[in-house]
């Protein structure tokens, strides 16, 4: 299913990029892929959306609750489709969880440790994205290359 084109607003759907007509300059900046429950909605509240999703300055935790907020504003149907959405993801991250869980558990007790500071750091409430990825890369840089490879050997394929 394609999201109707508009002439400033072109956004990415199912993973199937939709391409602006020949005549029109396309957009610049980065390709919205809209979530299910986004796709009959005005392009107003798409903008909401991103604009809470890309806040660099607040935790997931934040934007999560935000997103509720705003989801709140809308119709039922969308309500419904986002918690069907929110259902459908949480079972697939679930997943996810347990592979990386595997994987940690065969590696080395160094990395265990890094891992655990990094897992910390990911959780955290009140920390901004910005600041989280500071943090984070911090902690890489002062990884021994073994570690490092242990990671993308063990977690690389996840």
């Amino acid at each position: 299913m394609q999201a109707p084109s508009t002439p400033n607003n072109l956004y990415q759907t199912d993973m199937n990029i939709q391409k602006p007509p020949k005549n029109e300059v396309p957009q610049k900046g980065p390709t919205r892929v809209i979530p299910p429950f986004l796709q009959d909605a005005s392009d107003k509240e798409k903008d909401e959306f991103y604009a809470i999703v890309q806040n660099s300055e607040w935790s997931p935790a934040e934007k999560g609750q935000k997103i509720e907020t705003l989801m709140s504003t809308m119709s039922s149907d969308k309500q419904k489709l986002y918690y069907q959405f929110q259902a459908e993801t949480g079972s697939e991250l679930d997943r996810k969880r347990l592979n990386v869980h595997r994987a940690v558990e065969g590696m080395s007790d160094k990395a265990k440790a890094i891992f655990q500071r990094v897992s910390a750091l990911m959780t955290q409430s009140g920390v901004g994205e910005k600041e989280r990825l500071s943090k984070i890369e911090n902690i890489y840089k002062d990884v021994p290359e073994a570690i490092k490879k242990e990671f993308d050997d063990k977690l690389g394929q996840l």
